[in-house]
């Protein structure tokens, strides 16, 4: 006992004693401007102790004398000052400008970017929280060079962005492929409804450096870097943005008076009776009836967005963490819509522990709820609004109180009136559970993850009739009940996904005699997709009152329902090896042998290599201490592939067919549904980069230009050609596809400080191009009419060369039947004097940009900044419609019918509007407005 109370006292004056010669360090730190750096990291060196600096940059924090304050933080050069007799301590931390020595994720795993190879690019947290877009997706556009986003929607919950990485590579899906911490396909939604505050960093393999995940590479990875904790004592943050969004422009349609003109003038010079009297023309010209402008009836922005976040991030040596709340609200840009409406509702935790010196764990949970509603009909209607016809107003009066019935009751102020609504709910919870082991072996270590996935989703769509309004002959404004447009009735839909992948990695890194740095890895990986869903329905609903099931008919004529279920798999071993010597000569190699149970057995397995070199010239002597702070020529060459196709079309699949009659009676039987190909694997994109990296100034001025060139065989399509349609066969994918894609990225930075005035201005550029190889094309009368030789989606039109302006252009030019004045004249292409399919030929036109480009200005001063970001796409073609007709949807833009020939307007540069036309006076062209 003596001896335990001596060993007790000792103890205790031992702390006594660390206590007593400690003392209370205070200070600020600021930046090259002088400003407070709130957020710094200042640990005492070799112990567990730690703070972090206030909004203002002040701190305070014990320290013995001769202990040693380490001031790190993202952006700035880390600081080491040691204690002396001093109680106050202020330091000034310098912007790190060495962008080559910033850590840039790669597939399973970092590197330096002085140490890459190959074409990566990344952004910050920091860049995507500068957007206030509702999706992520969003939020990269014009700030990453070889990413190309397209957003074709802004309804709420359906504004996701298609991302893909320098262009089609292939015909079917060429989008990229989305992993989030390490984990692929790991969220539904992929990175669109991840909370922006969360996120770390976003980086994008646009070269063969994707081959590292095989089967799914072949249209570029987007990887995704959550947020983790810090050492340090606990930092909250708080952020609460509210954002107005209107559209940028809106489409000018005809008013009633120019709508009912290029009509009537058509009728005229097709010999026909005017479609509209000049009773009826009177009535909007003298205003007894009014022109509507369905767009600005209807559309009152700004649609709202709100969103919320609170963070919490920090730590010890041995246990740090990141946890955040956050939700998100957007609503609608329909006059009176309280319906259309996003909220959404997420929470993360990620936590790392270092269990023993060479034991660490990690586990990573997320939560996610995402509930949308339109109302009936859904939300997407005002593409329609610039065709809907001025004749018919909107409201009565001009009243938002009293929408009419429109065009055959399909009025959607009316239709928001409606008991009916789309709603759906997504629950998407992720958990994680990684490991890394360091073995006895110096740079050798054990590493890996389990990942799962469960994902609910829950669909309710309830149709009912509605009312609009009109006057009665007294004027008094009354109701009046719609007709059933949609089917009366309630339709709900379940499903679940299950996505599991398990993960081992052997890794090494180790620098050898200074001059060596050697690292690598090898893996296995293994993951495992599981989907079902089934769907319920009733019809012949009395009320709308109660909108369950079993208020439906109970007639099972009325009743239907279904469900179906998914499984699959895949299997890898793969690894990466890197050398460098002594900075200036790089080397990296990868590969991954890729199996998907998409295929048929002896088909599953595939090998995707990767290499690639750098030369650092900088580093050479001949130019080092020279103009330039960086000089790296790099290339690459990798296979990648694409196993995005239906599954299973190895096996020849049966299915129920109706016809049949037994003793009277109809009854199903089985039959083949499907021709199976026994031969069906994936699409591989073999890929070629070279890239040169050029820095100025200490790395303050950039440039980085990349060329590439990608040849995707094995493409997966259905023969066309060379198997009749006769045949009656339901044919499967072939590969048997051809595509070449080619181009160059560039960007370009320069950072400078002016007093206390911190500028950066950056730009960055892709230009992509693409053609078919190999098609299976039915056959064609002309060499020009082949898609072969062509870009992706060309379709076949007629050259336009002009527009019959008189009779005698009609005698002297080849025409066709039905040509008149004012309609196009086409080119005899084959020569045959005619013109007739055979003259059509494939138009260079796409609807997916060859160029994309964004240019941003940031300017700090103190705590306050500007950011601005103009970005922008080219090279996509559009048909431009010129029909008009006197339907509910028959309006079209005021530019057609403003410069649509007419014998008032000759010259015109458009030629007669597409009105009652049968022929090829109607069909497409490339002329261009």
């Amino acid at each position: 006992m003596k001896c335990k109370f001596t060993v007790f006292i000792t103890v205790l004056l031992c702390l006594f004693s660390a206590q007593l010669f400690a003392q209370v360090i205070k200070g600020k730190v600021s930046d090259s401007n002088n400003a407070g750096l709130p957020g710094v990291s200042i640990q005492v060196k070799g112990t567990s102790r730690g703070t972090t600096t206030d909004g203002s940059g002040n701190y305070s924090i014990s320290a013995s004398k001769g202990a040693t304050l380490v001031f790190s933080s993202v952006g700035h050069i880390s600081k080491q000052v040691v204690v002396n007799d001093q109680s106050a301590i202020n330091i000034t931390m310098e912007d790190d400008n060495q962008s080559l020595d910033e850590v840039v994720v790669v597939g399973y795993g970092t590197q330096k970017k002085s140490e890459l190879t190959n074409a990566v690019v990344q952004t910050s947290g920091k860049e995507i929280t500068r957007s206030n877009n509702v999706s992520i997706s969003n939020s990269l556009s014009g700030k990453l060079p070889g990413l190309f986003v397209n957003q074709t929607s802004s309804v709420p919950g359906q504004d996701n962005a298609s991302i893909t990485v320098r262009g089609p590579r292939t015909f079917r899906n060429s989008s990229a492929l989305i992993v989030i911490d390490g984990v692929a396909n790991a969220d539904p939604d992929g990175l669109n409804r991840l909370d922006p505050n969360d996120i770390e960093s976003i980086s994008v393999l646009k070269d063969a450096s994707a081959a590292i995940y095989g089967a799914q590479s072949a249209g570029g990875v987007v990887l995704v870097t959550t947020k983790r904790g810090k050492t340090g004592k606990p930092t909250f943050d708080f952020v609460s943005t509210y954002t107005l969004q209107s559209p940028t422009m809106r489409v000018q349609s005809a008013n009633a008076m120019e709508y009912m003109s290029v009509i009537n003038n058509k009728d005229a010079a097709d010999g026909r009776p005017a479609t509209f009297s000049d009773d009826f023309v009177n009535q909007f010209k003298s205003g007894q009836r009014k022109s509507e402008d369905w767009y600005g009836a209807l559309v009152a922005p700004p649609a709202t967005v709100a969103r919320q976040s609170l963070t919490m991030r920090g730590g010890t040596e041995t246990t740090r963490y990141f946890v955040s709340l956050g939700t998100v609200s957007q609503g609608g840009i329909l006059r009176a819509d309280d319906k259309t409406k996003l909220n959404q509702y997420n929470i993360r935790a990620n936590m790392d522990v270092a269990v023993t010196k060479k034991l660490d764990v990690g586990v990573d949970i997320s939560y996610r709820q995402k509930n949308v509603q339109y109302p009936q009909g859904g939300s997407d209607q005002i593409g329609s609004f610039a065709n809907t016809s001025p004749l018919q107003p909107a409201y009565v009066d001009g009243d938002y109180r009293y929408p009419t019935e429109g065009w055959s009751q399909l009025n959607p102020a009316a239709r928001l009136l409606s008991p009916g609504y789309q709603k759906l709910v997504t629950d998407v919870a992720t958990g994680t559970l990684k490991f890394k082991y360091k073995l006895p072996v110096t740079g050798l270590a054990l590493e890996g993850f389990m990942s799962l996935t469960k994902n609910y989703e829950y669909d309710k769509n309830f149709n009912y009739t509605w009312v609009y309004y009109r006057k009665d002959p007294s004027g008094s404004i009354i109701q009046v009940p719609s007709r059933s447009v949609e089917d009366i009735g309630l339709k709900e839909f379940y499903a679940q996904t299950l996505r599991t992948t398990q993960n081992i990695r052997l890794t090494y890194e180790n620098t050898i005699n200074k001059d060596h740095k050697l690292s690598g890895f090898v893996a296995y990986e293994q993951s495992n997709y599981d989907d079902n869903y089934f769907y319920a329905q009733r019809l012949g609903y009395d009320s709308p009152v109660i909108d369950q099931l079993f208020a439906g008919s109970p007639i099972p004529a009325n009743q239907s329902n279904s469900g179906t279920a998914t499984s699959n798999g895949r299997q890898n071993i793969f690894g990466r090896v890197a050398y460098e010597y002594k900075g200036k000569y790089l080397f990296g190699f990868s590969s991954r042998y890729d199996g998907s149970t998409t295929f048929p057995p002896g088909k599953r397995f595939g090998f995707f290599p990767q290499a690639s070199a750098a030369w650092v010239i900088s580093e050479e002597p001949f130019v080092k201490n020279s103009m330039f702070s960086n000089l790296k020529l790099r290339g690459s060459w990798g296979q990648l592939g694409n196993d995005r196709v239906d599954p299973y079309q190895y096996v020849g699949a049966y299915g129920y067919t109706n016809g049949w009659v037994v003793n009277g009676a109809d009854v199903r039987s089985l039959g083949p549904k499907t021709t199976p190909n026994p031969n069906i694997t994936w699409e591989v994109s073999e890929t070629t980069n070279i890239g040169l990296e050029l820095g100025f100034l200490n790395n303050n001025l950039t440039f980085e230009i990349d060329a590439f060139n990608t040849t995707t065989s094995n493409i997966l399509a259905k023969r066309q050609a060379s198997i009749p349609g006769y045949t009656g066969l339901t044919l499967p994918d072939e590969n048997i596809g051809k595509m070449n894609s080619r181009g160059i990225d560039f960007q370009g930075a320069y950072n400078k400080t002016i007093g206390q005035v911190g500028m950066r201005i950056g730009a960055n550029l892709t230009y992509s191009e693409n053609k078919i190889v190999y098609f299976d094309e039915p056959p064609l009368a002309q060499p020009y009419q082949k898609l072969e030789g062509n870009p992706l989606n060309s379709p076949l039109v007629y050259q336009a060369i002009g527009i019959y302006r008189s009779a005698q252009d009609l005698k002297d030019k080849v025409s066709y039947p039905g040509a008149k004045v004012g309609d196009l004249i086409f080119a005899d292409l084959n020569g045959d004097g005619k013109i007739d399919v055979n003259d059509q030929y494939r138009f260079q036109a796409s609807p997916f940009p060859k160029m994309q480009f964004g240019v941003n200005l940031t300017l700090n001063y103190k705590n306050f900044d500007l950011y601005i970001l103009l970005q922008g796409q080219s090279g996509a073609k559009w048909r431009l419609s010129n029909g008009f007709n006197a339907d509910a949807g028959g309006n079209n833009l005021q530019y057609v019918a403003l410069n649509s020939y007419s014998p008032a307007n000759p010259n015109a540069e458009l030629p007669n509007i597409n009105y009652n036309m049968s022929g090829l006076e109607g069909a497409n062209s490339d002329l261009l407005p």
